[in-house]
């Protein structure tokens, strides 16, 4: 699991049970693959089948990329429109977060502070207009896609306009955008939303910023949320075809 130390990111044997900081029941959990957490996910179903308490037809899986989109709303950012981020927007990587494991040439975002220097507890901030928290900052989160380069082609386009070039030129025109546009063919690396306690970039705030990670990685910024739904059938391109009698009703993804 890759792990922030004073020299950086590495792999430093961290855990989802220890992952280099202290968790409580309450924190949202990370150092989670995709692969664990579609196992849990599979785990979650066969417990509360057995228990009686999921109906038949229903089960508990990853969501979707398209899922995940239509839950942080159609604002620019998870906290609305503005772009400076308001106090109390989610946790992030504010000045906090400068412990005795952060790198000192790593940045933080400035003049910003939430009080919580890794992750924090669920619910610790205000939810969004569906009642959902933590959809921006703590933990990022899988979802059940494959990862293609099309995904971010909003966030390419403010790249190429030059909509960053006061954060950081460089990162964006060089690091970042070499990074996204690279999707192994479409089936390598699994969609990420969401920013987390280590998100710094205004750019990778947006809410409908994409990373990608191979179905195996861990990391102690990464997690993710699940979704009780309909069975439905996966197709090949990790997207979800819903049940043909399902296939109108409110609420399915479509």
């Amino acid at each position: 699991m890759f792990t922030l130390t004073r020299q950086g990111w590495k792999q430093a044997g961290g855990t989802w049970a220890k992952p280099g900081f202290a968790q409580s029941e309450e924190n949202c959990v990370v150092g989670v693959s995709w692969l664990d957490a579609s196992a849990f996910c599979r785990w979650l179903t066969n417990r509360e089948r057995a228990g009686e308490r999921l109906p038949s037809g229903w089960e508990y899986r990853l969501p979707t990329d398209a899922e995940w989109s239509a839950a942080v709303g159609s604002a620019l950012y998870p906290w609305e429109n503005d772009n400076y981020i308001p106090s109390g927007a989610g946790n992030y990587t504010g000045d906090e977060a400068r412990d005795g494991n952060f790198p000192d040439n790593f940045g933080t975002i400035r003049g910003y502070w939430d009080g919580y220097a890794r992750t924090a507890p669920v619910a610790s901030f205000k939810p969004n207009q569906y009642g959902i928290c933590d959809l921006g900052g703590n933990a990022t989160e899988w979802c059940l896609d494959w990862y293609r380069k099309e995904m971010n082609s909003e966030f390419t386009k403010e790249i190429d306009a030059g909509k960053f070039d006061k954060d950081n030129k460089k990162f964006y025109r060089e690091t970042l955008l070499s990074i996204i546009n690279n999707d192994g063919d479409g089936e390598k690396y699994r969609t990420v939303r969401g920013g987390s306690w280590f998100t710094v970039g205004r750019g990778c705030t947006r809410s409908y910023y994409r990373s990608a990670a191979l179905p195996g990685d861990r990391s102690s910024q990464g997690g993710f949320r699940v979704v009780c739904a309909p069975s439905a059938q996966i197709v090949a391109d990790g997207s979800i075809q819903p049940p043909q009698a399902l296939a109108g009703a409110r609420g399915v993804d479509r």
